[in-house]
């Protein structure tokens, strides 16, 4: 509502009816109950309400959310070599403000895969698999278990923010795991507790 108010410069009044149609038409897609996460994100303090916001709905977007939350975002084009795009979808989850340097924004250029469309994925699930297909993309950045099984059948590698602590563990761009799986734990972010234990186990001598 303040960027409403402030950048776009709409009355207190208009701001007020825009917000009352979003809820009526796109109930589903509005997010409540996420402000007392707001002060545990780490990210820049104008940007954590939309952090905050991600992680409560559990965006396509969780992998580099949950990254980013955990201040390890810059290790992703470390652990991940080539050109790592987005299309519009994840954009807008994380917020659609600016990008990193090594992050970029790419649309669409063919319809959606058909199989895709039919898999009752979110928005953001189903522009990442349906670019993924498109330019024959080497993994696929995907934390839902829905969404992944999905990806598996349509032969697509997948790549979760658990896979992604585990690379830069392996190749010495983060130290102890345990705090940030239990960190991750601490917020409404899924990890099942026999996955808990494996990752624990592949550095049983260096939690």
């Amino acid at each position: 509502m303040r960027t409403l108010e402030n950048r776009i410069v709409l009355s207190s009044q208009k701001t007020a009816y825009l917000v009352r149609q979003l809820r009526d038409h796109f109930g589903d897609a509005w997010v409540t109950g996420y402000e007392p996460l707001i002060e545990q994100m780490a990210n820049h303090p104008k940007n954590r309400h939309v952090l905050a916001a991600a992680v409560k709905c559990g965006a396509c977007t969780s992998p580099l959310i949950a990254l980013e939350f955990l201040g390890d975002l810059e290790f992703v084009p470390r652990i991940l070599s080539g050109t790592i795009i987005i299309p519009p979808a994840v954009f807008s989850e994380l917020g659609g403000r600016g990008l990193p340097d090594w992050l970029s924004l790419r649309a669409l250029t063919q319809p959606i895969d058909g199989r895709i469309a039919g898999a009752s994925l979110g928005n953001g699930e189903t522009e990442a698999l349906s670019l993924s297909l498109e330019v024959s993309a080497k993994y696929v950045l995907l934390d839902d278990r829905a969404a992944r099984r999905f990806a598996m059948s349509l032969q697509i590698k997948v790549l979760g923010t658990l896979g992604l602590l585990v690379r830069a563990k392996r190749s010495g761009l983060v130290g102890a795991i345990r705090p940030k799986l239990d960190t991750l734990r601490a917020l409404p972010f899924h990890i099942a507790s026999a996955l808990y234990r494996d990752v624990l186990l592949c550095f049983a001598f260096s939690r």
